[in-house]
């Protein structure tokens, strides 16, 4: 009730009609159980009328690392150069057991320095040279926000590979590292934005409070996202 606005109306179970937010906060000041023939024990939900009513202001958005600006899988493959470790990583993927199967080319990573190395992704620049800076002019907060290995042996060398890569790539930009994917959710606030590849990371982000946007191969579906949130030129 606090947050919503003029232009909504809640549903009446008892009479099978819309009701206005005014009357809905005048039943309430005045401490009325009836109002114009409606029950405030009916009351079942807001509905908004216009995409502008359920938009939630963007303060902070973080932005994940891994396939997202960096050509994550890419350095898999160049760095384990057995011959079925892409079609493996793939079949993972849809098995969902791909962070697992992770674990045993991640030692190769470390030694070719793929983690400073990767190729960037397509969408890495037009993050940096678009959208970072719109973002910033919106007075919105923007930060990297990427997961390392869940072996706590390697977590130092993989974060310190990392800021390698932000560095060369010139992203000028506060960075977060965590633990493991799951401790994302603990930055998610209401007004927090996050890009990530992956589906129970999103989900978990949603479901603390935050908003997500999965980022898949084709970036045209997520730049109509951003510009549906007002967070495009």
């Amino acid at each position: 009730i606090k947050n919503a606005t003029a232009k909504m109306y809640v549903y009446d179970l008892n009479t099978q009609v819309e009701v206005p937010y005014e009357s809905l906060i005048y039943m309430y000041k005045n401490k009325l159980t009836d109002y114009n023939g409606i029950s405030i024990k009916g009351l079942l939900q807001f509905y908004p009328k216009t995409l502008e009513e359920i938009l939630v202001p963007i303060h902070t958005i973080y932005i994940d690392m891994d396939e997202v600006i960096v050509n994550f899988k890419k350095a898999i493959i160049d760095s384990n150069p057995q011959a079925n470790v892409k079609e493996m990583y793939e079949v993972a993927d849809v098995l969902g057991i791909q962070r697992k199967l992770m674990a045993q080319w991640i030692p190769n990573m470390i030694k070719e320095q793929a983690f400073a190395n990767a190729e960037p992704l397509p969408f890495f620049y037009i993050l940096k040279e678009t959208l970072i800076p719109h973002w910033k002019s919106m007075g919105i907060n923007v930060q990297i926000l990427s997961s390392l290995s869940s072996d706590s042996t390697v977590q130092s060398t993989i974060a310190t590979q990392k800021l390698r890569w932000i560095q060369k790539n010139g992203i000028d930009i506060k960075f977060n590292f965590v633990k493991g994917a799951s401790l994302k959710q603990e930055f998610a606030k209401p007004g927090t934005l996050l890009l990530d590849d992956y589906q129970r990371t999103i989900n978990q982000f949603i479901n603390a409070g935050g908003c997500a946007i999965l980022v898949p191969e084709d970036i045209s579906v997520v730049m109509r996202k951003l510009s549906l949130l007002g967070l495009c030129p």
